[in-house]
């Protein structure tokens, strides 16, 4: 729907509390529009990640490695090359990826957020936490369980607070809760399954 800037970015990752050295290991899911999303990491003693990301017609390779306050790298098969980042809180991996500009550098204005529920291991006998109704991969409370969370989703994608936040003050707007669609390349946008309500530049 908006353009995230590199400040944006930054600020965004900043706002995942750090929670010490984590273990990327183990197996997240989400639930798409298009179907079950699964990724899969095990991470290594020397910091490197690698994983895979199957699903919804993907079956990408991942190789990234621990970087504060999260782990960054590499989405890559059947011709696609995407950057990443993301961040473990809690059961919730904050996953943002990037398309790669002409200079093979990230494409901030194309990023989208993925937010995956990490499943118990075989030693673990909890019963897995489901995403919460009508909200791919979010739950319904904010992660210190204080309040509601904004419910923001852009093209399938539920928007974090703190990105909600900082687009309203870049664009000087309060952005209502509700399913947008965008088209980032004219930069129509207007409410899911509804007609233009503008253009965002």
């Amino acid at each position: 729907m908006l353009r995230p800037s590199i400040a944006l970015f930054a600020l965004l990752m900043m706002s995942i509390t750090a929670l010490g050295e984590q273990d990327y290991t183990g197996t997240y899911i989400i639930q798409s529009e298009m179907g079950l999303i699964k990724l899969t990491l095990q991470q290594e003693d020397q910091g490197q990640v690698l994983g895979q990301l199957t699903g919804a017609g993907m079956d990408c390779l991942i190789q990234g490695s621990l970087e504060a306050p999260g782990i960054s790298g590499t989405v890559s098969g059947y011709g696609i090359q995407l950057k990443f980042v993301a961040q473990l809180e809690e059961n919730e991996l904050f996953l943002k990826l990037f398309e790669l500009d002409p200079y093979g550098q990230p494409d901030y204005a194309s990023a989208q957020t993925l937010i995956f529920l990490r499943q118990p291991d075989a030693t673990d006998t909890r019963e897995p936490r489901e995403p919460a109704e009508g909200m791919p991969g979010t739950s319904p409370d904010a992660p210190d369980g204080s309040s509601p969370i904004r419910n923001v989703v852009v093209n399938g994608v539920r928007l974090g607070d703190l990105e909600v936040s900082a687009l309203e003050q870049e664009y000087g707007i309060q952005i209502e809760d509700a399913a947008y669609w965008y088209d980032k390349l004219c930069g129509a946008w207007g409410l899911e399954g509804g007609s233009t309500a503008g253009f965002i530049f």
